[in-house]
Parts: C-alpha cells; structure tokens; sequence
C-alpha cells in the first residue's frame, strides 16, 4: 500500500489580441505505507514534454522514478490564424527521491518553440526545446498527438 497526491493548476490569460499567456504548476508526492513500497510505475518521471521540455524523459529524476516532484510552465501563445498557433515556452521542475531531498538548486530550466495545428478531434503539436543553461546546443524535438493542455 501506498499513498500519492498531486495538484495541478493552470492559468489562462489574453492580455492582447491572438495572444494567449498560459501559467501552469504542478507538484505531487508518493510514500509507502508500513512494510510496503511505491511501484515503479506509479512514481514520477520529470524531464520530456508534458514536464521540462529540453531534456530527455525522466531525465530529471532518480533512475526508477521520483517520490517528489515540482513542474512549471509559462508559455505565450500566438495565434497567426485559425487552428494555428504558435507559442514561446519556458519550463522548469525536478522530481526527487523523497520530500526530504527536495532542494530548489536542483531545478532545471527549459526553453524552446512551439507550433500547434488544432483539429474538431484534437491537435498536432510539434516543440523544439534546449535545457536553458545549453541554448544553441543540440535540442529535442516532441512531437504530440491529442489534447492541448
């Protein structure tokens, strides 16, 4: 048995028109109970798209996943014409061993661009993103079937 919360909260704002700026946080924790452990498949993996863009998935947290994790995403939206945006991100987060290790020097930043087509049934969404502190170094590049976030 085990026990594993997490918060999640987004922000929306269009201060200009065809600008959209987007906040989003999440944070969340997972302990064993007496005698038990947290499943691997139920830890947190931090780094890759949906977390810190810029770095490869999971790379951000311990080899079999993290008991503690923090992400955030700001990103500017444009939306040049109908169904197609494009956007400017900055991520950041980490995932930790247990909520006892978590130290804010550990963060890691991402940094990239983003272009969205959306469709009735959902959007393509292809980034391309540096961890911060390695801007003109080789990126990553995600490419995402489904929903928007």
């Amino acid at each position: 048995s085990y026990v594993k919360s997490t918060i999640e909260s987004q922000w929306y704002a269009s201060p200009i028109k065809n600008w959209i700026f987007m906040a989003k946080m999440g944070a969340g924790a997972a302990s064993k109970l007496a005698g038990s452990y947290v499943p691997v498949y139920e830890k947190f993996y931090v780094g890759g798209q949906g977390t810190v863009r810029g770095y490869n998935s999971g790379e951000l947290s311990p080899r079999w996943g993290a008991n503690a994790m923090y992400i955030t995403t700001l990103e500017y939206r444009y939306k040049f014409v109908d169904n197609v945006f494009g956007a400017l991100f900055w991520d950041m987060g980490y995932g930790w061993e247990g909520t006892k290790d978590i130290s804010l020097s550990d963060m890691k930043k991402g940094v990239g661009l983003g272009l969205a087509f959306k469709f009735k049934a959902g959007q393509i969404r292809v980034d391309y993103a540096f961890p911060a502190d390695k801007i003109g170094e080789e990126g990553e590049l995600y490419v995402n079937f489904g929903g928007a976030f």
